[in-house]
């Protein structure tokens, strides 16, 4: 980077040095992205360019910047003059950073070649209001909770409905595990300064069998598949967490079945701008129908 001052008494003002400047990038070949700037004070100017050929220097954009915060030859006595790029400019070519005096007509014969600068987000005017303050992650929790969809619940028993339960022996009762899977659903907000997600998360907590003949069972988790090689040796086994053993015939219920009903209570959580919390347990029931016989023994 060059950076040179020079005095009044050897130059007619800032405004003859900067023509220096512009006519400089025409000397540089292909390093046409140089950047310069230049100031002046009460006595003297300050310029400062890109040498060729320095890589420290390659495609830094200028930014508008005052020209002079004092008299100074053609820099509008005590005004405060910087240096701006045209707007209709192409944002894509070298553009052209003129002078800008307040009170005069842009100087454009003033300035420096100068890399386009990007669009960037327009900054907040002073004394402007705060952006509105994002809501407690609690709040966004509850919205993600209520976004939630739970899905169909699947019943399976051993004998597998409509097959017949039997009197005395035990029947397994279980929940598919695809239609118990957790589930999330997410909540966001944001303002003009930042954003924030929370996720909100159910999971099967319990599952309440009423099996019809007054019997009703409360499991931990969506009960154990049934599997034959759990009776491989032939005696008939309850199941280890979820099931029950009928002990009357259902022929004297309507349609000839017990009415089963099967709820299912879903924990609920979440988390995010750095906390956790818990929301409303949320439930869902289904309804089934089994019938019970009884093996009579024959006597020949």
């Amino acid at each position: 980077m060059l950076n040179r001052r020079w005095t009044k008494g050897l130059v007619t003002g800032c405004a003859s040095l900067v023509i220096g400047v512009a006519v400089a990038p025409g000397a540089w070949g292909d390093d046409r992205w140089g950047a310069g700037s230049i100031r002046c004070s009460n006595d003297s100017c300050t310029v400062s360019a890109a040498v060729p050929g320095s890589t420290s220097d390659r495609g830094a954009a200028p930014t508008a910047q005052p020209a002079s915060t004092g008299s100074s030859g053609s820099s509008g006595g005590g005004a405060s003059c910087y240096f701006a790029a045209d707007a209709a400019q192409y944002v894509d070519l070298p553009v052209w950073y003129a002078q800008h005096c307040p009170g005069q007509p842009v100087d454009a014969a003033t300035g420096f070649w100068g890399q386009p600068q990007s669009a960037a987000p327009a900054a907040a005017a002073a004394g402007a209001p705060a952006p509105p303050p994002l809501p407690a992650p609690a709040v966004l929790g509850a919205q993600a909770a209520k976004k939630l969809t739970l899905p169909a619940l699947v019943v399976h028993t051993s004998p597998e409905a409509p097959m017949m339960q039997i009197v005395g022996i035990p029947t397994w009762a279980w929940l598919a595990p695809e239609s118990v899977a957790p589930q999330t659903a997410t909540a966001t907000a944001t303002n003009a300064a930042a954003s924030m997600t929370v996720t909100a998360t159910a999971q099967l907590n319990r599952v309440t069998w009423d099996f019809g003949d007054g019997a009703v069972v409360t499991c931990a988790g969506p009960g154990t598949p049934y599997d034959p090689s759990y009776e491989a040796d032939g005696r008939a086994r309850s199941s280890t967490d979820c099931g029950h053993t009928y002990l009357r015939s259902s022929a004297r219920q309507p349609g000839e079945a017990y009415p089963v009903s099967v709820s299912a209570e879903w924990a609920v959580s979440w988390a995010g701008g750095g906390q956790t919390g818990a929301a409303p347990t949320q439930a869902q029931t289904i309804t089934t129908a089994l019938r019970v016989g009884e093996l009579q023994a024959v006597n020949y």
